[in-house]
């Protein structure tokens, strides 16, 4: 009897063992599902807000207004574990930056009612971003792109090149991929 009596302790012992190991990884599965799916959510979000903007913008070497239009092609995007302690979680995101603008015009209100596109102003840039996620948040924390079609070393991308130059292609379209809200 007593010896009956230690096995059905022994199994509730490792049923609960059980229980309690699969609620704990189901735990860290959702945390990495959470991050997963909200670093996604930024992407789509940002993806569409990016083709969405169409705003004017004043070109002072010119000094005339034009509307400016983009288009992200391509656009693949992962989640990876790290074993950095201060960056456990980063999120990599690359795409095809279609920009074009409209002519050249002199005042505001004619750029926003532009809609023919200048062929000449078309370009196609290849954008790889890494981002990092902290406290809930995606931020970006550098990049690097290059002109499509031709053989270059990719040119660097940082949260203060897209600030310091926000008007500037590539960067004016990538400050909307500066943090996730």
């Amino acid at each position: 009897m007593p010896y009956n009596l230690h096995m059905l302790n022994l199994t509730q012992a490792s049923l609960t063992l059980t229980l309690l190991l699969s609620l704990l990884s189901s735990f860290g599965c959702s945390s990495k599902r959470s991050e997963i799916d909200e670093f996604r959510r930024f992407i789509e979000s940002t993806r569409a807000a990016t083709e969405a903007s169409a705003e004017p913008y004043f070109n002072r070497p010119r000094a005339l207004w034009a509307k400016r239009k983009y288009e992200i092609k391509d656009l693949t995007y992962d989640v990876r574990k790290t074993d950095s302690l201060v960056n456990p979680i980063v999120g990599l995101a690359s795409f095809t930056l279609l920009t074009s603008q409209t002519a050249l015009v002199s005042t505001k209100e004619e750029a926003q009612r532009s809609t023919e596109v200048d062929i000449a102003s078309q370009n196609a840039f290849r954008v790889s971003l890494n981002f990092t996620y902290d406290g809930g948040v995606w931020t970006l924390k550098r990049g690097q792109y290059s002109i499509a079609g031709l053989p270059a070393e990719g040119l660097a991308i940082t949260p203060g090149k897209i600030q310091a130059e926000p008007d500037a292609i590539p960067f004016a379209p990538l400050r909307l991929w500066l943090k996730s809200m």
